[in-house]
C-alpha cells in the first residue's frame, strides 16, 4: 500500500505506508488546490490531475510509478479539479482564470462543464454543457476552486448557474442541476437560489446536501437539502436531513475549500477549536 501526497512543486509524491519510504516524485502535475480524482480501471489505480488557470491541462497518473500517461488540454482553467465517476470524467471547458485583469464581460470569465471517457491512452470528449448563462460556473482562482458537482447512479448533480441574471437583474447565484452523466442532457433545473459561494454537494442516501458558504475564513454554514426522485430528477426536502443553520461555525475557505465528512448519519466539521461531530440522526 502506498500514500500519495501532494508536495510545494504543485507536484505528487508517493510513501510506502509501512516504512515512510518515497517511491517517486512528479512535479508540476496537479494545482496546489486541487485535489486528484482517483479512477480505477482493470484492478488498478490511477489519478486524474488537473493544473492550469489559464489554458489548463487534466493529466493522467500511474500511482504505481508517477509516471504521467497523458495530458488533455482544455481552453479553460483546470485548478479546480477533475470529478470522476466510473469511466467518465467532469473537467472544466473553458473560461479566463484569473482575478487582475480579467475580462468585463461573465462570458469571457465563466467556464462549463464537459464529461469525458477516460482510458489510458486519453480523455474522449462526449459532450459539452451549452454555454449559456445558466450553464455557467466561476472558474477564477479564489471560488473557481470550489467543488461544483457530485455524481450519483450516473447522475451529475451541479451547482451552477452563479453567473446568470435574475428576473432580468444581475446577481450572482447558483441553482441545482441534474445532468445525466453519460450523454450531458440536462435532466432538470431546479428554482431554489444559492449563494455564489454554494458549492461542496455531497450524495447522502437519498439526498444531495449542499453546502451554503464554503468561503470567507470562518462561517455559520447554512446547507440546501433535495431529496432525489426517479431518473435523476429532486425536489427540495421537505423534512431537511440537516437544518439549514446547523447553529456551528466552520472553518471555511474558498482558496482551499473545505470539505465535510459523513458517516453513517453522522456529520464531521472543521471549527477553529477543532473538529465537531453532528449526529444528524436525532432532532
Amino acid at each position: 500500500d502506498v500514500l500519495v501526497a501532494a508536495d510545494v512543486f504543485n507536484g505528487l509524491a508517493s510513501y510506502d505506508s509501512a516504512t515512510g519510504k518515497r517511491l517517486w516524485q512528479t512535479p508540476n502535475v496537479v494545482d496546489r488546490r486541487a485535489n486528484p480524482a482517483i479512477w480505477r480501471k482493470d484492478g488498478k489505480s490511477y489519478l486524474v490531475c488537473g493544473i492550469g488557470s489559464l489554458k489548463g491541462e487534466y493529466s493522467l497518473l500511474d500511482t504505481r510509478d508517477g509516471r504521467v500517461l497523458w495530458t488533455h488540454e482544455v481552453a479553460g482553467p483546470a485548478h479546480m479539479g477533475a470529478i470522476v465517476s466510473g469511466d467518465i470524467a467532469l473537467f472544466n471547458t473553458k473560461g479566463y482564470g484569473q482575478n487582475a485583469g480579467a475580462p468585463s464581460e461573465n462570458k469571457d470569465r465563466a467556464g462549463v462543464f464537459g464529461g469525458f471517457e477516460l482510458s489510458t491512452g486519453g480523455a474522449k470528449k462526449l459532450w459539452e454543457m451549452d454555454d449559456v448563462p445558466e450553464n455557467w460556473t466561476e472558474v477564477r482562482p479564489d471560488i473557481g476552486r470550489i467543488r461544483r458537482a457530485i455524481v450519483h447512479d450516473g447522475v451529475a448533480y451541479m451547482v451552477i448557474g452563479n453567473l446568470a441574471p435574475i428576473n432580468d437583474n444581475p446577481s450572482r447565484r447558483n441553482y441545482p442541476v441534474s445532468v445525466d452523466l453519460k450523454s450531458g442532457k440536462v435532466i432538470q433545473r431546479g428554482t431554489t437560489p444559492m449563494p455564489v459561494f454554494a458549492g461542496t454537494p455531497y450524495a447522502v442516501e437519498n439526498r444531495v446536501i449542499v453546502a451554503g458558504n464554503v468561503g470567507h475564513s470562518w462561517y455559520e454554514v447554512h446547507f440546501f437539502d433535495f431529496k432525489l426522485k426517479q431518473n435523476g430528477a429532486f425536489e427540495p426536502a421537505p423534512q431537511p436531513y440537516l437544518p439549514a443553520k446547523a447553529g456551528v461555525f466552520f472553518v471555511t475557505e474558498y482558496e482551499a475549500p473545505i470539505e465535510f465528512a459523513w458517516w453513517k448519519g453522522r456529520m464531521v466539521g472543521k471549527t477553529r477549536k477543532g473538529l465537531v461531530c453532528l449526529d444528524l440522526r436525532k432532532p
